[in-house]
């Protein structure tokens, strides 16, 4: 009986042995082999993909894929001269999920021998107003057009009216500001604005207008969209002023030696500053400022010296 009794606690361990091994196989098995999904990242290829708690993951085409245990991951991109948001990603059993990443080049500037592209403006075209006969009211036509053809209508003249035009919209302002949609034939009464316009400078795609008024007080920037007139916080003078042609405005202001350059979203007001440095003697003034109008770079020269700003 008791040969018995061992053999079957041999047995019992043996069997006890035997799962645990085989859990432990198992286990093995399912982490190392089982237990993944894939993430499958779209980007400007080569960067660094880290990922927390793990580790660093070379990407070196678009799409990249990476097999990845199963759970919650977060995501940081890297890459030489460029930023990119970090991401959390759920990594699904045997499953694929897609994200994208977005790069954003670190603002840097150079000296160069010689500017590249000379200075563009947007194209713009002469408007005036008439009366108009058969209405009895005042009409805005495109100057020289002997047809009279009316693109919007007022009811009463406008003594002095500053009208800017492009091929897409027209801006004319006394006192209220009117922007005209050439393509919809449609006016808006945007508000008004304080001092005298100084300057009206359309932005290349002819969706937006810089304004420049003065006073007494104080210098102001004003934004005219098709249905909304924008106060901007440019207020300091001597600076310098330019759409982008990615439509953005490109601002300058120089103080002694501090040079600041930022780039000012129409949209939302939000402001990226590419450069703000004492980098220049005292004496130095800025004789050229102006955008790229095939790449996001400005360009501008004091003296004999000229400056590429990559953003």
């Amino acid at each position: 009986m008791e040969e018995i009794e061992e053999k079957n606690k041999t047995k019992r361990r043996l069997i006890v042995l035997g799962l645990v091994m085989f859990g432990a196989v198992f286990y093995f098995i399912w982490q190392n082999y089982l237990n993944f999904g894939y993430i499958e990242i779209k980007g400007d290829a080569p960067y660094s993909v880290f990922v927390f708690d793990e580790k660093t993951h070379e990407c070196t085409q678009n799409p990249c894929t990476l097999k990845l245990k199963r759970g919650e991951k977060g995501l940081l991109f890297s890459k030489p001269g460029y930023t990119a948001k970090s991401q959390d990603l759920e990594v699904t059993l045997w499953d694929t999920v897609s994200t994208t990443v977005l790069f954003k080049i670190n603002p840097y500037f150079k000296e160069i021998t010689e500017i590249p592209e000379t200075m563009s403006f947007p194209q713009t075209q002469a408007y005036e107003m008439v009366y108009d006969q058969d209405h009895h009211n005042w009409k805005l036509i495109e100057k020289g057009d002997k047809t009279q053809f009316a693109l919007s209508y007022f009811a009463e003249k406008l003594n002095n009216p500053i009208i800017v035009g492009t091929s897409d919209a027209v801006l004319v302002i006394e006192e209220q500001v009117y922007f005209i949609d050439l393509l919809t034939k449609k006016r808006e009464a945007l508000g008004t604005i304080e001092g005298e316009v100084v300057a009206v400078i359309p932005s290349y795609n002819g969706q937006y207008f810089l304004i420049y008024t003065s006073t007494e007080d104080k210098d102001s920037y004003y934004i005219a969209e098709n249905d909304r007139l924008i106060t901007t916080q440019i207020t300091s003078l001597p600076q310098h002023v330019s759409w982008t042609y990615y439509t953005d405005l490109a601002v300058l202001n120089q103080d002694g030696a501090n040079l600041t350059i930022k780039i000012i979203s129409p949209e939302t007001l939000e402001e990226k500053v590419l450069i703000d440095e004492n980098i220049f003697q005292e004496k130095s003034a800025i004789e050229e400022f102006f955008s790229s109008s095939t790449a996001k770079k400005i360009y501008f020269r004091m003296g004999e010296t000229a400056y590429e700003i990559t953003y």
